[in-house]
């Protein structure tokens, strides 16, 4: 099946075909893949794609999806076809989206804060290390951007999804 799938102000088109059972064959920004989809419990996914394991986070609003990546959050619209993409707040304030927000992929402990606002951090740089059952686990920055804001202190218990850091991404 064909679909468009709009992130941020990009538009991308994505060809979906059932392989069987849990196994799709995507073809997506000009690559074909095989993707392993299990569902681990409501709204959480296993995903294998091009050899690489990810934990998803689902969470569906009509068309659009929040989904959770690695400690990065991205909404994403899926449209069939001649469906019209919906348009954000921001958007119908006439306002881009400017900032790239963090969030915990766990419920875990916030065991060092890495950066400070105002600060330039690169693309994967470690900006914050967490804990959760006693395995420390770094959490990288999803773009290139000067830190807006640090959202938590050192120490603090966060749920899965708060917003950790916000980020405005720099070109």
């Amino acid at each position: 099946m064909d679909y468009e799938i709009r992130a941020g102000e990009a538009l991308y088109k994505a060809q979906v075909e059932s392989v069987g059972g849990r196994l799709y064959q995507v073809f997506f920004l000009d690559r074909d893949r095989r993707v392993d989809l299990f569902e681990i419990s409501e709204n959480l996914f296993s995903m294998i794609c091009d050899d690489q394991s990810y934990e998803v986070d689902i969470m569906e609003e009509g068309n659009t999806y929040n989904i959770l990546i690695k400690g990065t959050s991205y909404a994403v619209q899926v449209l069939r076809p001649g469906e019209l993409p919906l348009l954000s707040v921001e958007e119908e304030k006439g306002h881009p989206p400017d900032e790239e927000v963090v969030v915990s992929p766990m419920t875990c402990t916030v065991v060092k804060i890495l950066v400070r606002p105002g600060e330039t951090v690169e693309d994967e740089q470690e900006i914050l290390v967490t804990e959760a059952m006693k395995l420390e686990m770094p959490i990288p920055s999803p773009v290139r951007g000067r830190v807006k804001e640090v959202l938590v202190k050192e120490g603090q218990t966060v749920d899965r999804g708060t917003r950790l850091v916000t980020l405005t991404p720099l070109k």
